[in-house]
Formats: structure tokens, sequence, C-alpha cells
């Protein structure tokens, strides 16, 4: 055993090390932990050699603790996590964050599921206030259907709500991104898109043959390579 003198600033800074070092930290605990530091005088450059984040996140973490206090017990129970609260504070008012992050603990999101929510009740409480504008209205903000705001999912290239579970992620060039881009702002969704193509090149190169040795395994009214 060795045996290290040392105060109530120094004591905590150490604790703190060894435990982002071993990986059992928890974020509510880290979120006092620095708040208790910034008591004991520690600066900002402190922070950041302490812990291995930039000192945006730092400041981020510090105030964790200020949440409504059963967002604090989700998070220090690990049902929620630090982006899910970084992805809620999009949400336009207090009680759409809170409310977000309850529905979020109580249906156990992960946090893509949780963003699909956030972007689409954001999107819908926007056009509400749009359409009320627009006849001068006081703007009336549907309740959130939890379930149902989580079903589509807004597609990256063509720029159209999907279901979910047709939303992939996948790795795509910004000339082929461009391409679909165009092509869906010209036709359409891709389903009338792809149909439009296929009638336009059947126009022009009649009905696509078979390869020798190649079987064709694309749909009805899809494009055979």
């Amino acid at each position: 055993m060795k045996v290290i003198m040392a105060d109530e600033k120094l004591g905590l800074i150490m604790n703190i090390i060894e435990n982002v070092a071993r990986g059992s930290y928890e974020y509510v605990s880290v979120a006092r932990s620095i708040r208790r530091l910034k008591t004991l005088g520690a600066s900002e450059e402190e922070l950041e050699r302490i812990f291995p984040w930039s000192r945006r996140w730092i400041q981020f973490i510090e105030q964790l603790q200020d949440l409504p206090d059963d967002v604090v017990q989700a998070i220090a129970e690990k049902k929620l996590t630090p982006t899910h609260v970084q992805l809620a504070l999009n949400l336009p008012t207090p009680y759409e964050v809170h409310d977000g992050l309850k529905t979020a603990v109580n249906l156990g999101w992960d946090t893509g599921t949780f963003k699909t929510y956030v972007q689409n009740r954001v999107e819908q409480i926007e056009r509400a206030r749009r359409e009320a504008a627009s006849k001068g209205q006081e703007p009336e903000i549907p309740p959130a259907d939890a379930v149902q705001l989580v079903q589509y999912q807004q597609c990256l290239l063509c720029g159209f709500k999907k279901p979910r579970k047709q939303i992939t992620t996948q790795i795509v060039c910004e000339p082929c991104a461009d391409l679909v881009r165009y092509i869906t702002s010209q036709l359409g969704p891709a389903e009338d898109a792809i149909k439009t193509i296929y009638a336009a090149l059947q126009a022009y190169y009649g009905r696509p043959q078979p390869r020798v040795g190649f079987e064709p395994t694309a749909k009805a009214g899809s494009v055979q390579p």
C-alpha cells in the first residue's frame, strides 16, 4: 500500500481519473464532481486535462444534474444517456423536452429511435405553427403520438418520409447522392421515379434481355442490371 497525502481537490481528481480510466463512471456523479471541482477552484483547462472530453462536452455533462429529478434518476440508472438529452434539446419547449425524455424511458428507446421521434415531433409542431400563422390563428399543437412519430423517417437522398424498416445506412459517394436527389426532385418519390425510368428505358432500348448465364432477380417494375 502506498499512502498519499492529498486535499479534497486532489483526492477528487485522482478518484475521477481512476474511474474514467476503468470506464466505471456514472454521468450524474461525474456532473456533480465537475461542479465540485469548479467550487474548489479547478479551471476549464484543468478539467480538460482530467477528462477525455472537449470543454463543451464537459460543460454539457455538468448541466445534467440540473434536469428534472426523474430525468436525473433515469440517467443515473442508465435508462437515458447524455445523447438522449442532447437530442431532446432540439425540441422547442421545456415541456416537450421533458415529455420526450419521459417517453424514451417508458418505451425503452435507444438514441436512434429517439432521434426519429424528435425530428418528426419538431416537424409536426412547426407545421402546426405554419398552418395557424397562415390563418391568423393561435397554433393548436397536437398531442405527441409516440408510436406514430417513430414509424417514419426521412430519407437523406430523396427527402421523402419512409417507413423506418425501409431506411438503411449505406456509404454513398457524392455524385450518386446528387443523381438520386436530382431524379427524385424531377420525378417524385423513388417508387414513381423507378417506374418512370423503367418505362423510358423500355421505350428507348426495348425490353431488356437477360445476359447469358444470368438469372434476373429484380422485382417487377424495376430495372434489370
